[in-house]
This record gives C-alpha cells, structure tokens and sequence, in this order.
C-alpha cells in the first residue's frame, strides 16, 4: 500500500481518482489546490504525487513539482493535466529534468485504472 498525493482543482476527478486508487490498496491523501497540497506535505511524505498543472494559477502544479522535489528528492511525480487538449501545443513536460522534476505526464482525460497501473509501475522499481 502506498501514500499517494492527490492535487486538482477537478472535484469530480479526484473523487474517481481517489475510489479507484484505494481499491488498488493505496492510501490517497487528496488536495484540492497547491496551497492544501503543502498543508498535507507538513505531517506527511507520500511515495507517489499525482499534481495538476492548471490549478489556481496556470502554472501552479509546475511549482509544488519542483517544491515537491526539494523536499523529498525521491518521491516520484506524474503531472496530469489537459495543456495539449486546451492549447494544442504538443508539450509532454519532461524536456528538461531540473525545471520540471516529474517521472511521468498523462494527458486528460484519462482512466483512473491507467493511473493505478503507472503507480503501481513506479512503485515496482
């Protein structure tokens, strides 16, 4: 079973997340914007954080991913977010490792099982 951090803004999305995840056996520790995300980081250190990009400001995920890091290097990260459906821009956010520290991105929308199969990759190695 592992921790894992929760953060959108998407009410609805974190709710599925979050039922999902803990019939897979995790412990979901849920956030519904960066601010709430760093209360939760005070008492508790997850071994998967799942981070929206687009939250209360359009880059606010990109911050507490890199905050994240600088407290617990080891933590892996997968930004989730809809950038590409929104912009059309092809970014995948993972150009440049030290700007933006993440294991994986997943595009939105996506299924919460395909969620649960990247953690439980990740949590294998």
């Amino acid at each position: 079973m592992a921790k894992v951090l929760l953060v959108d803004d998407d009410m609805d999305l974190v709710a599925m997340n979050t039922k999902v995840l803990e019939a897979h056996g995790h412990r979901v520790l849920a956030a519904y914007s960066s601010d709430e995300a760093r209360l939760i980081l005070r008492d508790e250190t997850p071994d998967v954080a799942v981070l929206d990009v687009m939250m209360e400001s359009l880059s606010a995920g990109f911050t507490l991913a890199r905050e994240i890091n600088r407290l617990h290097p080891t933590v892996p990260i997968f930004m989730v977010s809809a950038i590409k459906e929104k912009t059309g821009l092809g970014f995948n956010g993972l150009e440049d490792e030290h700007w933006l520290p993440v294991f994986n991105f997943l595009d939105k929308p996506f299924s919460p099982d395909k969620l649960a199969e990247k953690i439980a990759s990740v949590l294998a190695k």
